[in-house]
């Protein structure tokens, strides 16, 4: 930890706040596009492009250079994410055609500086471990990044952040989770090292700039992405996969995941970002008349359980069932299909005193969840069900027409792309239909106390591209994209629960600072024809 007191942070905020900021936001779209834009130039796409006169057909591209269209479509929008392309038409995948914007042509010849994104992201990993574990690090290993850009101005700027992306991440972020800042290791002298090329550390061994320590208190911000490395280092195999891999089952397929921190990001969020909006809707509901009031509260998909936790403690603390929970005591249930995530989640609510069941179970599946449930005494019907983040990550299974019963009204527009389990391009439509679906199947299970829903939603391409430098929706799209997830964007997301007959009794809006518009929801859903109110 830096031991900075808060008033000295909100001084150094002050003085280098957005500087820092714009940085870390760069770094994280380096660690986002850096192996796509590799994989691109060494597969003679963005020459191809370069040529065009005219914008080309997506598909036709991804089929002239034997690519999945799923991640070819992804890679297309994360280069319109940068203002590098513009993809026009309505094709399957939201967009028809791509060509290069005239930022795109001006950035072009750095292009062959992201060449070994893939080697830095796994110096970065090992950096990252050491710091972690405590463990030795050679230092030797930075000159993956010894050619440097000699160019000045804005587009050479920003692409040696995007260079240095991951390193700066790892460094940062393992410093400050590690505490080694006094530390004369091999690892922390590594960091340091990175930290001093962006101009967060002083020549002094060990001391940070006073930028420097703002970026470590930010660090966090960091984590959901360096929990995704393996994911982007393998980016050259998905785009353009040779014979052996075409030939596998997709079954074998994984999701190249640090789960344990991408759980810890994720209480993270709700510590930092949602609890509050979240207590404002869940709270209410345990100061209605005990009789009314839920039995357990099950959160599914309930990672880390830190929801779960600190919903417990308000509850006991705020409201009036926490006055009464020795004669009608709430016990917190949580879901979760990841063996790691359920083993941190007991502990951590064990150590907490919260009562507590945690079960495995997957959130496309309530009844399996309920019958799961059933032996511990569990009405999973009469529950107050919750989960933050989790329906982008079901599991897509196709609909046919007759389970999607769409109407005929016009849809939302949209540009976002879906990348199937195979990696082959999911469509709108049929995106949209098992969204329908999943809503539906947790109707029934609902109507007695709802369901509060804590979710992340995309925004269009061009609205990252305009707020480039100050977002972080880059990474969350690459990141998601590339691991079979599913954001949709809010408009898109409600008119699925619509069809699905849920409606919500109250909305939170958040983090729509970074792009004018929220990028995370929540909505206590309900049956459209249940009247009751929960706020």
């Amino acid at each position: 930890m830096t031991g900075a007191h808060p008033d000295e942070i909100a001084a150094l905020r002050l003085r280098f706040g957005p500087e820092v900021w714009h940085r870390i936001c760069r770094h994280l779209d380096g660690i986002a596009i850096g192996s796509t834009v590799a994989a691109l130039t060494k597969a003679g796409v963005l020459s191809t492009l370069e040529r065009a006169a005219a914008p080309l057909d997506i598909d036709a591209l991804a089929a002239a250079h034997q690519s999945p269209r799923g991640c070819f479509h992804l890679a297309m929008r994360l280069l319109e994410e940068q203002g590098w392309v513009e993809r026009a038409g309505a094709g399957e995948g939201g967009r028809k055609t791509v060509g290069l914007t005239a930022a795109g042509r001006g950035w072009l010849p750095y292009a062959g500086a992201y060449a070994n994104s893939a080697a830095a992201l796994a110096v970065a990993q090992d950096l990252f471990t050491a710091l972690v574990r405590g463990t030795g690090f050679d230092q030797r290993r930075l000159r993956v990044m010894h050619e440097a850009i000699p160019a000045t101005g804005d587009v050479a700027e920003r692409v040696r952040d995007h260079q240095w992306g991951a390193l700066a991440a790892a460094a940062a972020s393992g410093l400050y989770r590690s505490g080694r800042i006094d530390d004369n290791g091999s690892a922390a002298a590594a960091a340091f090292a990175v930290l001093r090329h962006q101009g967060w550390a002083t020549a002094e061994p060990g001391a940070l700039s006073d930028a420097g320590r703002l970026a470590l208190e930010w660090s966090a911000q960091y984590d959901h992405s360096i929990s995704y490395f393996p994911t982007f280092a393998a980016i050259e195999e998905r785009l353009f996969p040779s014979a052996a891999a075409r030939q596998r089952e997709t079954s074998d397929l994984d999701r190249h995941l640090d789960r344990r921190l991408d759980i810890d990001f994720s209480g993270n969020v709700f510590s930092r970002t949602c609890r509050d909006s979240f207590f404002e809707l869940a709270l209410p509901l345990f100061d209605m008349p005990l009789a009314g009031q839920p039995a357990a509260i099950i959160d599914t998909g309930a990672g880390d359980g830190s929801l779960l936790r600190e919903l417990y403690g308000a509850i006991r603390d705020r409201t009036r069932r926490g006055q009464a929970l020795t004669a009608q005591p709430l016990t917190m249930v949580g879901v979760e299909p990841s063996a790691i995530a359920r083993e941190v989640m007991a502990r951590s609510l064990a150590d907490a005193g919260v009562p507590a069941i945690v079960v495995d179970g997957d959130i496309a599946d309530p009844a399996a969840i309920a019958d799961r449930l059933a032996p511990h005494g569990v009405d999973f019907a009469a529950a107050l069900h919750v989960c933050k983040s989790v329906i982008h990550d079901r599991l897509y299974r196709p609909c046919d027409q007759s389970q999607a019963a769409l109407t005929t009204l016009p849809w939302p527009p949209s540009d976002a792309v879906f990348v199937a389990e195979d990696d082959t391009l999911i469509s709108h439509a049929a995106l949209q239909a098992d969204l329908i679906r999943h809503f539906r199947t947790w109707r029934p299970w609902i109507a007695q106390q709802g369901m509060i829903v804590i979710e992340v939603h995309t925004v269009p391409a061009e609205l990252i591209a305009a707020h480039e430098g100050s977002n972080v929706m880059t990474g969350l799209d690459a990141s998601h994209g590339y691991s079979h997830q599913y954001l949709v964007e809010r408009p898109t997301y409600l008119r699925a629960a619509a069809e699905a007959g849920l409606s919500a009794s109250a909305t939170r809006a958040l983090a729509a600072e970074m792009l004018g518009t929220p990028i995370m929801t929540i909505d206590h859903w309900w049956p459209t024809q249940v009247a009751r109110r929960s706020a």
